[in-house]
């Protein structure tokens, strides 16, 4: 029976069930038999044969199915596979846009259903077996035969996880490793009474100030503390923070704090209602994300560094409003500082202590690096990934397909080199096969291909779901050390990320790009004024496009403009880096002056490749760095839930979605009108430069009505 009119599945209910429950399953089978569905399970040997590999079986019967039904007891809730089952099934889901899994629940009262639906089973829905009534049995038929849109179960903008890992890919992951330092340096440190941590403020309606003085005026502000220079997707910037202080009777505390951006840009897009928002699921989300990245293994030089301070804007007791919370923590740390800083020094100074963790770090194997030596090719890979495990001091130990067949290996993580010649080894994917099962059983993700010389379409189904790497993109030797500091991944971690892309591109445009298109300068220059300063100070006849162009490479690698008049001076066209347009300075979330700049090129073509008989024109371009945060969440945390396929689409998505926003009537209204001001570039970084991508849009403009500023 085809349901909805679709013809293209073999079985209407794939039914996920645990041995102890085959006799509930079969029962179930028979209701939706009677409803004239067909039914696939384990305890039906016509597609579960002896044999066959356990991860195969599931995944066809996933794909075969119009819809997986987990029947979860207390028995099936902790089985491993059941957790597979689900993971494959919100895959799916993701990519149909349906929602392809329903719940079944059996043997608990419903005043237990929070505490058995828990993690990924949390949102989906769910039915109750009642023994007492054949009413369930309706209301489950009729529950599968209906469409799901998995929009409203999984909410499809996830403005939460896109931006956390904004945060700790950019400032965050650049200013907490070195606030200590920078307010030791500063002239505002006042020792013993100076809080080293960074205070990350969340109002629960997600509502901020400008400064923290303007909602708590028990609160000052001090002045900016400079914690370090970087270069952050092509562009130079000088990250600062703000020191405020807080007086308890006579004595004066000292603390960094702000708001985190993505506050602003939820409790805007619901003040103004410019799109639908469950504010209290994407704080909630927010919060426990960022809870989790900041804590995780990778980010060792962030730990000990903050203070979350999750609060009630509403709170009517005085120990629960934002100025005795922040007064509490830092008196606590202050206070156990020097203990602290002592149980440190014996723990390092202790030779015994020492010898013993050595001992003991001598006895773990940390990884296995498997391949199919037969290929020479995947051999030199496999050369390169020892090199880069012996120069970290990581301890591996060679598990070549070829001459082990069905050796997994001793070590925590494992490594594999994939190719499709490799693949053709009778040995090779066995041995895949056998590790991932066996990282399924331990409920723990610490398996990690490397694919070499494959492109995106020809890598296998049975690897798609996981975290892999590719040898052919650079530096992937550093990506595989960073996800193996991290802590190994519950199969719950690898859910699909979902629509990050919206999320990134409502931060972008409403935190960002108005702010240095449309603001002015110290002595109230605007975009046109600061232009026509930087063509006076550079001595330029030549035009200027009006125009900042963002660039979104497919694979959302750092992908610099290449100023190649020194490197190359017969290029053309020829590129030249200005420098930055002078800085608009702006106070929002806590975050005084904070300085937005623009980048100003010069392009000069000598063959004519410009219109209207130009050899010269001048133009603002960066990478928008929402695409920088997508290639993080792919590349480096394996947590995050972002595909290599998802990566592309979500690129190409934020792209179009950034470029539609902004031409609706209800942004300009509502938000600012800045569509003729910015455009964004999106290219294929593999086949196209981002100089020629930018060429070809400038063009473009020039033999239309762009405005241009001399």
């Amino acid at each position: 029976m085809a349901l909805s009119g679709e013809t293209n599945y073999e079985y209407d209910v794939f039914l996920v069930h645990c041995e102890a429950d085959t006799d509930t399953a079969k029962h179930v089978d028979r209701v939706l038999s009677n409803a004239g569905m067909k039914c696939i399970a384990s305890f039906k040997n016509i597609l579960f044969l002896p044999g066959r590999e356990i991860y195969e079986n599931i995944k066809h019967a996933t794909e075969q199915s119009r819809i997986s039904l987990v029947l979860l007891t207390n028995e099936s809730k902790d089985r491993p596979w059941v957790t597979l089952e689900t993971i494959l099934a919100l895959e799916k889901s993701h990519h149909l846009k349906q929602l392809c899994i329903r719940l079944l629940l059996k043997g608990i009262e419903k005043s237990d259903e929070a505490k058995l639906k828990v993690g990924i089973l949390g949102n989906l829905p769910h039915l109750f077996i009642d023994t007492g009534s054949s009413d369930w049995e309706d209301r489950l038929v009729k529950s599968i035969k209906e469409p799901l849109p998995i929009a409203e179960i999984l909410p499809a903008g996830n403005l939460a996880l896109g931006q956390v890992y904004s945060l700790v890919t950019g400032f965050y992951g650049y200013v907490l490793p070195g606030l200590k330092n920078g307010l030791i340096q500063s002239d505002y440190f006042v020792p013993g009474r100076t809080s080293m941590k960074f205070f990350i403020l969340l109002p629960q309606d997600s509502k901020t100030y400008r400064t923290i003085t303007d909602y708590e005026q028990r609160i000052s502000h001090i002045g900016k503390i400079d914690v370090t220079q970087k270069v952050h997707v092509g562009k130079p910037r000088e990250y600062k923070v703000d020191l405020y202080s807080i007086k308890y009777d006579s004595t004066e505390y000292y603390f960094v704090a702000e708001y985190p951006n993505v506050l602003n840009t939820m409790y805007q897009i619901q003040k103004k209602d410019i799109a639908g928002i469950d504010l209290r699921l994407q704080m909630s989300r927010f919060y426990f994300t960022l809870m989790k990245v900041l804590n995780h293994a990778v980010h060792k030089d962030c730990h000990g560094t903050f203070n979350i301070i999750l609060y009630d804007t509403t709170a009517t007791e005085e120990t629960d409003k934002l100025y005795n919370l922040i007064l509490g923590r830092i008196k606590e740390e202050l206070m156990n500082r020097h203990e602290e800083m002592n149980r440190h020094e014996e723990k390092v100074s202790n030779p015994i202590t020492r010898l013993l963790v050595a001992k003991k770090d001598s006895d773990v194997m940390d990884a296995t690096v498997t391949w199919c030596d037969d290929v020479t090719k995947d051999s030199e890979v496999a050369e390169r990934i020892q090199s880069t495990l012996s120069a970290h001091n990581w301890k591996y130990e060679n598990g070549a397909g070829k001459r082990m067949f069905s050796y997994i290996g001793r070590g925590k993580w494992k490594i594999f080199v994939l190719s499709k010649e490799g693949l053709q080894s009778d040995m090779l994917k066995p041995q895949f096969i056998a590790a991932m099962t066996d990282s399924i059983e331990m409920n723990c993700l610490c398996v990690i291909p490397v694919l070499r010389g494959m492109k995106i379409q020809e890598v296998p189904d049975f690897i798609k779901w996981i975290t892999y790497l590719s040898s052919d993109e650079e530096g992937y030797e550093e990506i595989l050390i960073q996800i193996m500091e991290g802590k190994e991944m519950t199969m719950e971690t690898r859910l699909p990320a979902g629509d990050v892309a919206t999320g990134l591109a409502w931060g972008f445009i409403l935190n960002y790009l108005p702010i240095p298109l449309l603001g002015t300068s110290r002595d109230q220059t605007d975009l046109k004024g600061r232009i026509m300063k930087k063509l006076k100070e550079k001595s330029l006849n030549c035009a200027c496009i009006k125009k900042l162009y963002i660039t979104v490479p497919k694979t959302c690698q750092p992908t610099p403009i290449e100023t190649n008049m020194e490197k190359n001076p017969n290029s053309d066209p020829l590129i030249e880096n200005l420098g930055r347009l002078e800085a608009v300075k702006f106070t929002s979330s806590g975050n005084v002056d904070r300085p937005y700049e623009l980048v100003m090129y010069k392009m000069t073509s000598k063959q004519n490749q410009l219109p209207d008989d130009r050899n010269e024109i001048c133009f603002l371009a960066e990478q928008a760095t929402p695409s920088y945060t997508l290639f993080n969440m792919s590349k480096q945390y394996c947590d995050a839930g972002l595909s290599h396929e998802d990566l592309m689409e979500q690129a190409k998505d934020f792209s179009v979605l950034c470029t539609t926003l902004i031409a609706s009537q209800n942004f300009k209204e509502k938000v600012a009108d800045i569509e003729d001001l910015c455009q964004f570039v999106y290219f294929d970084n593999a086949s196209q430069t981002v100089e020629n991508s930018l060429l070809e849009t400038i063009r473009m403009d020039l033999t239309s009505d762009v405005e241009l500023i001399f």
